[in-house]
């Protein structure tokens, strides 16, 4: 017979044992840092956006990471270009 998950966290907590979180890597890629900033903006959680844009809850792992980069802008209302400094 098991226990429901709220008990076992309990249970964990009352012998000491904390669940550590980690956090999510932070991007390196400017694109990927102002997609998520106007996500924030929007009020659109990135699990959604990911969702609605591949059908999965991590577009920016894929092998075709650009199709769904470009998908995302275009989804929040953006252009993808690029601007060469010569």
């Amino acid at each position: 017979m098991g226990c429901t998950v709220k008990a076992a966290e309990l249970a964990r907590q009352g012998m000491g044992i904390l669940r550590r979180r980690v956090a999510a890597a932070e991007p390196r890629s400017p694109l990927v840092l102002d997609i998520r900033q106007r996500a924030r903006e929007m009020g659109i959680p990135l699990a959604s956006l990911f969702k609605r844009v591949r059908g999965s809850k991590s577009a920016l792992h894929k092998s075709n990471a650009y199709t769904a980069t470009a998908k995302m802008v275009r989804v929040l209302g953006g252009e993808l270009y690029v601007e060469w400094e010569d």
